[in-house]
This record gives structure tokens, C-alpha cells and sequence, in this order.
């Protein structure tokens, strides 16, 4: 028995110190469900059952020296230990549980953007997330999820994997693709269930760390949160810019032809909208539905019935982006579209801005302007990035406009730049002006009109450009269109999420560094104090 009570410590000694080893290999530093399944988890289960026999053996070890005067010490001692383990893990639970978190890096990288936060706090119905990310991307979707989920208690989420859990993400869609990630609310069908008249849903997909953006999901939240769908017309008719580009190469788009293929695909897949066409000479009226309609670099003037079918539509509260290029063409003439835009205070003048700078001079062509000054409207006051436009006309406010109509201008060209009468400037070559000539020369206007109270506002931006959205310089513009596009449907509250950015380069921990800091700081670490403190313990046994 007494070569029993000496040897059963050493041997739960070593085999807790085998099940810490074969932990610390396998495991991958997080705690989850699915860390206990599969070839991995069984390598897990096998540890914690080697440590938790070796643990029993040290106790019994103990106990059957301590049978006797010192038993209640023993016994103690132990109840101790239990009380301050415990005490130690409900502190863990309660902080895990009501977590605090500080950002004190520079741009506040980890942090939602105020906005985004004013909007969860005003939530008035839950919102479920379910996200079925990419294995290497399942540590980032949970901390960016949570980060929505700290801030209103109206937001819950869960993490699936897209592989194990098979049953559940057949709920969702037939087929998922890792990194989707869905957004609902109400009740979800389920079999014969019927979904609730309040369901709404919106999937996303963040397969890498560029597609996982605050905008994007925060649109998404949104979207599901709206009680209508907005419906966005692009006006057909007049040779206006197409949605579709030309398939190149097995039957892929080119990014660099002239289309909004790219703008269609922002409105429909991030910003949940749904995209039609109308022609007004075909129909005569702009649909009901419309939220908003688009007219991107027509060719050709309205007719008159257009004219007063658009001008039906403003009246009665329409949101309109109208993005009209110079007209260049011979025997061309706007004057629909000018009569139109001065009845809301808006002159647009048959000219061409030209600009002198370091483009014109690489180029040699002086009608591609480099924007950098915006104007104080919501849309363009936070723009510090410049942004290239092709051919531009000027367009500003009417001195003697309306009363009821408030007009923000929104960018200028530079000081160095010109406007030019298309007829003049046609078959001459472009010289430099007198200096005296050179001024800034308003580009853009915003046009926000109350006609009948709150429910009946216009609102119209109008653009002296159309290529500025074309797919060649979409993704340095995609952001001022988002800004337009929710002001003009009255989302003002997401007008700005801008992408934040590391201003230094942060350090990546590979899955092997990542597990020596676990199993140093988790294992190894308290694991000398444990065996230390035991050992110590052995050995003034050994010497009574």
C-alpha cells in the first residue's frame, strides 16, 4: 500500500502532463461545437480524459495519505482550491459574457462607424445572422459579427460550417458557398410552415477580408429592416449608357467598355435594389413603383411627353439622378432637358469644362478633369479622395430659382480650368485662354424640394458626366454613387460608412505561431506553477 501511495501521484503526474502535450498539439486555440468533431476531436476527447485520470490518481494519491490526524487539512485545502477554481471561472463567464472592449488604434479599425451604431440602437425588431464562412476566414466573420452584436441586443448570430452542417444550411439555400452569409427577420419557413408576412432576407458572401466591409453589411441590415423594396429605372431611348457591357472573351465582360454593368451590379447584389428599364415614349408616365430614376448620358433630347411625364414625377415627390454629357453631336440640342431642369432651379449650359493639368499634359487631352474640391452637401462633404471624369459640362445653380428649392452645389473643376462652347470649340484645336479666364467651374448640383410636406420631398442630382460611372473609372467613383444614390432614397444615415485601413502594417500570426503562443501562454506557463507547487509537495512528503 505505501509503495501504492507513493507511485499512483507520479503516474497522474505524468499522464496529466501527456494530456496538456496532446492538447496543446491539436488543439487550434478556440472553443467551439465543432472542435470536438471529426479525426481532431477525438485527439481532443483523448487528452482531456488522459489529464482527468491522471488528476483522479494524484487525488487518490493524496487521499490515502492523508487518511488519518491530517485528513481535514487535506480535505481543506482542497475545498479551497475548488472555491477559488470556480470563483475564477465565473469570472471568466462574466466577462466573456459582458465584455468590454477598447479600440485605441488610430482609425478605430475595430470599431463600427457611429452611424452604423445610432442606426442598431433605433432597431425596433431582431435581426438574425446566420454566416457559413470559409475555414480561414471563421476568426474574423466572428469577431466583425460580434462587434454588431455588442452593440444592440436586437442582433443575434451563429457560425456554421458550410460542410458539417449540411441539414441546417439546406434551410437556407440549396447550395452554399462558403463565406455567404445571411440576414433575416421574422420566422423562417420550416417544412410545411409557411414564412412569416414579415420575413425578409439578404445573403451576402465574404470569402475574403476585402469583401467582409461595414457597408455591406450594415446595407444589408437595412434592406432586411425596410417594409418596401425600392426599384431603381434607368431610362432607355435616347442612346443612353448601357446596363449590360458586350461579352469579350468566353462570354466575359470587359471592364473597360462603356457600361454600367458594374452600377447595376452594386444596386442589385449590395445594396439589395431592384434594377429596371423604362422608356417614357413607350409608356408615357414613370411606373409607381419607381424609388428612383436614373437617366445616365443620353444622346438624344426628351420629347415633349417625356418632359411633362418626368416633371409629373418630380412634382409628386420622385428622386431622380441625371447624369447628361455634353452634347457634341451636330444639330443636337438639350433644350427639353434645359426647360426641365430650370423649373427646379438647375442651369445646365451647352459647353465643355476643359482643364490644364498634369493628365491634359501626359494625354494631350484637355477634356479628362481631375475633381478634388466637393461641396458641403451630405453626399460629397466627406470625399477626399480625387476622381477622374472624361467629358464634362458645366452645371449650377439659377440665381432666380424657385424659393421652395434649396440647390447644394457638389464639385467644381480646378482653378485651372475653362469652359468652352461645344459649337465654337467643334473642328478647333484647344488652346490655352487668357489666365484670366481659368476658375473654378461647378460640375454637379443636388436639388432638395418640399412639395406637399415631409412624405413629398423631390430630390435630383444632376451630373455634367455620365462616364464617371462607366466600369473604366467605377471602382475610384463607386463610393460617391453609393452617397448619391442613399441620399436620394432617403438613407441618409448611410451616406458615409468609408473603409477603414491599418495606417501601419499589421502582423499575421501563422496557425503554427498562433498555437506556440496558445500552448506557451495556456499550457506551458501555468503548467510549470502546477507541477512546481505539486512537485514541491511530493518531495516534503518524501523527506517527513
Amino acid at each position: 500500500m505505501d509503495s501504492l501511495r507513493k507511485t499512483l501521484p507520479l503516474i497522474g503526474l505524468a499522464l496529466m502532463a501527456a494530456g496538456l502535450v496532446i492538447f496543446g498539439v491539436f488543439h487550434s486555440g478556440t472553443f467551439s461545437v465543432t472542435e470536438f468533431q471529426g479525426e481532431t476531436g477525438k485527439y481532443i476527447i483523448a487528452a482531456l480524459v488522459c489529464f482527468g485520470v491522471g488528476a483522479l490518481f494524484v487525488l487518490l494519491g493524496f487521499t490515502f495519505h492523508g487518511i488519518g490526524p491530517n485528513f481535514k487539512y487535506y480535505l481543506s485545502y482542497t475545498l479551497t482550491a475548488i472555491f477559488v477554481f470556480g470563483s475564477l471561472v465565473m469570472l471568466y463567464l462574466i466577462a466573456h459574457l459582458h465584455s468590454k472592449e477598447f479600440d485605441l488604434t488610430e482609425r478605430s479599425v475595430y470599431s463600427l462607424h457611429p452611424r452604423t451604431k445610432e442606426y442598431l440602437q433605433k432597431l425596433d425588431k431582431d435581426i438574425h445572422i446566420t454566416a457559413f464562412p470559409a475555414v480561414n476566414m471563421r476568426r474574423e466573420v466572428q469577431s466583425f459579427l460580434d462587434r454588431y452584436a455588442r452593440a444592440s441586443s436586437r442582433i443575434r448570430y451563429e457560425i456554421r460550417d458550410p460542410y458539417r452542417d449540411v441539414k441546417i444550411a439546406k434551410k437556407y439555400a440549396e447550395n452554399i458557398t462558403p463565406g455567404d452569409i445571411f440576414i433575416w427577420t421574422g420566422t423562417r419557413a420550416d417544412g410545411d410552415k409557411p414564412a412569416s408576412a414579415d420575413f425578409r432576407e439578404k445573403k451576402i458572401n465574404a470569402f475574403s477580408p476585402r469583401d467582409l466591409t461595414e457597408a455591406r453589411l450594415t446595407n444589408a441590415l437595412v434592406e432586411v429592416m425596410r417594409p418596401e423594396k425600392i426599384h431603381v429605372y434607368f431610362m432607355q431611348g435616347h442612346g443612353e449608357t448601357p446596363l449590360e457591357s458586350p461579352g469579350g472573351m468566353m462570354g466575359m465582360q470587359d471592364e473597360n467598355t462603356q457600361s454600367y454593368s458594374a452600377v447595376q451590379d452594386l444596386l442589385k447584389d449590395d445594396m439589395s435594389f431592384e434594377v429596371k428599364t423604362v422608356t417614357l415614349a413607350r409608356t408615357g408616365f414613370v411606373p409607381d413603383d419607381c424609388s428612383l430614376l436614373i437617366c445616365a448620358g443620353p444622346q438624344a433630347d426628351l420629347l415633349p411627353l417625356e418632359a411633362q411625364a418626368i416633371a409629373r414625377y418630380l412634382d409628386g415627390g420622385g428622386r431622380a439622378l441625371f447624369l447628361l454629357d455634353p452634347n457634341d453631336r451636330p444639330r443636337v440640342s438639350f433644350r427639353q432637358w434645359e426647360q426641365l431642369l430650370a423649373r427646379y432651379g438647375v442651369r445646365i449650359q451647352h459647353d465643355m469644362v476643359l482643364e490644364h493639368n498634369m493628365l491634359t499634359q501626359l494625354t494631350g487631352n484637355p477634356t479628362m478633369l481631375l475633381v478634388s474640391r466637393f461641396g458641403s452637401h451630405a453626399t460629397v462633404t466627406n470625399q477626399s479622395e480625387m476622381i477622374q471624369m472624361a467629358t464634362v459640362r458645366t452645371v449650377a445653380a439659377m440665381e432666380d430659382r424657385p424659393s421652395s428649392v434649396t440647390v447644394d452645389e457638389l464639385m467644381y473643376s480646378s482653378d485651372r480650368s475653362w469652359a468652352e462652347d461645344v459649337e465654337k470649340l467643334r473642328g478647333r484645336e484647344v488652346t490655352l485662354p487668357e489666365p484670366s479666364r481659368m476658375k473654378e467651374q461647378p460640375l454637379g448640383v443636388a436639388v432638395s424640394a418640399s412639395v406637399g410636406g415631409a412624405d413629398k420631398e423631390l430630390r435630383m442630382v444632376v451630373l455634367g458626366d455620365s462616364d464617371v460611372f462607366e466600369n473604366r473609372f467605377f471602382s475610384n467613383t463607386a463610393r460617391v454613387l453609393i452617397n448619391l444614390v442613399n441620399w436620394l432614397v432617403a438613407r441618409e444615415d448611410l451616406i458615409d460608412i468609408p473603409p477603414k485601413q491599418m495606417p501601419d502594417t499589421p502582423v499575421f500570426l501563422t496557425a503554427v505561431q498562433l498555437r506556440t503562443v496558445f500552448t506557451l501562454l495556456v499550457l506551458v506557463i501555468p503548467g510549470v506553477i502546477f507541477f512546481s507547487g505539486v512537485g514541491y509537495v511530493l518531495v516534503r512528503r518524501r523527506i517527513r
